[in-house]
């Protein structure tokens, strides 16, 4: 990651420097400091370090927060310092703090749409992430399910009026209502809003083949018809993906590790499904590599998908009759949902109940 590693080492120049100038004109120099540091705390997100980029964007917010106070000019940036923060700590599981700091971005560019109808753009963009970083991954579905399809609809009749055709905001609250049908376990439901997100991603020329932007999209459509289990036409929607980011990766392409090990668990899960056991194993042992470098780099953002890892592998040994390893994977993955249970018990309660009912399954068959 030295493009990111360059990338950060300047923009830390950049941010010393302009602490300099604060101390001696603070009028003139806070605005290029915060800038800096919620650009800053951008680059550490992208190479998944949430613990400084979580600093970063909590002082950038902060000090924008106090400029507001002064001069209203800049209120835009101090919604996206808000979500940024917000989005860094739901990653890290750290939810209730999350859905309050996206609550106040709304509230805010509520206030700021007041002004001029021209921002209510800001209003929809918050209203998204809200559902989907903390509504539904909270199991708020009546908010979540409410609010995205008042998205979906506003944004259909607007376009209707307009251009006639999908855009990229309506391709996104797609996704999102896809993944919260799928949340809700109406996977058969989510296909079809899936499959009209990612035709427009598809078709749109900006996104080069061989690029991360086009590849989840790709990776979205194939979780959406390997949780609905049809695994036939998910395949080539797989075998695209893997072959596109493996070749990036070979290309020396940066920032890949967490879209590969999210790559080999979702094949790792299509293979449990239609019975290809052997390879599941492979793309278990791929992905728990990926999923444990990101992991000893925070952990806070990653015990969840190294427990669905454990758990997802302790089911597919179960089919091969290894029930020892089984019982070992499903232990491992327990003591993780304990933990992040505490954590968030709205999140993560349904999977520790998954995890305990498989180990007593697995227990009854030694």
């Amino acid at each position: 990651m030295h493009k990111y590693r360059d990338a950060i080492d300047y923009t830390e120049e950049a941010v010393a420097a302009f602490r300099k100038l604060v101390r001696r004109n603070p009028l003139l120099s806070e605005y290029s400091l915060s800038s800096a540091l919620h650009q800053l705390g951008s680059l550490y997100e992208n190479i998944f370090d949430f613990y400084r980029a979580e600093k970063a964007f909590r002082e950038a917010y902060d000090r924008r927060k106090t400029t507001l106070n002064r001069d209203d000019v800049y209120e835009h940036e101090v919604i996206y310092s808000c979500r940024a923060l917000a989005g860094v700590l739901a990653n890290m599981n750290k939810f209730e703090e999350a859905e309050k700091l996206y609550r106040d971005a709304l509230s805010l560019a509520r206030q700021y749409a007041k002004k001029d109808p021209a921002n209510e753009s800001y209003v929809r963009s918050s209203v998204n992430q809200l559902v989907s970083n903390c509504l539904e991954p909270l199991c708020k579905y009546d908010e979540a399910m409410t609010s995205l399809a008042d998205l979906i609809d506003f944004k259909r009749r607007y376009l209707k009026e307009n251009t006639g055709r999908i855009d990229e905001d309506l391709a996104i609250y797609l996704k999102n209502y896809a993944s919260l049908l799928c949340a809700m376990d109406r996977a058969e439901e989510a296909i079809d809003p899936m499959r009209e997100s990612f035709n427009y991603f598809e078709a749109r020329e900006a996104y080069a083949e061989e690029s991360i932007d086009y590849t989840v999209p790709l990776h979205n459509m194939a979780w959406v018809l390997v949780e609905a289990g049809h695994y036939e036409e998910a395949a080539p929607y797989l075998d695209k993906e893997l072959t596109l980011r493996e070749k990036m990766r070979e290309k020396g392409e940066e920032g890949l590790d967490y879209y590969l090990a999210s790559t080999y668990k979702l094949r790792l899960d299509y293979c449990l499904g239609v019975g290809d056991y052997d390879e599941g194993a492979e793309y278990y042992l791929k992905s728990m590599r990926e999923y444990t470098d990101l992991f000893k780099l925070c952990p806070d953002a990653f015990a969840s998908n190294i427990a669905e890892l454990h758990l997802s592998y302790a089911k597919l040994l179960v089919k091969t009759g290894q029930f020892e390893q089984a019982g070992s994977a499903c232990q491992k993955a327990i003591d993780f949902y304990t933990d992040l249970n505490k954590q968030a018990s709205a999140v993560y309660h349904k999977d520790l109940v998954d995890a305990y009912d498989t180990y007593v399954a697995i227990q009854k068959s030694i």
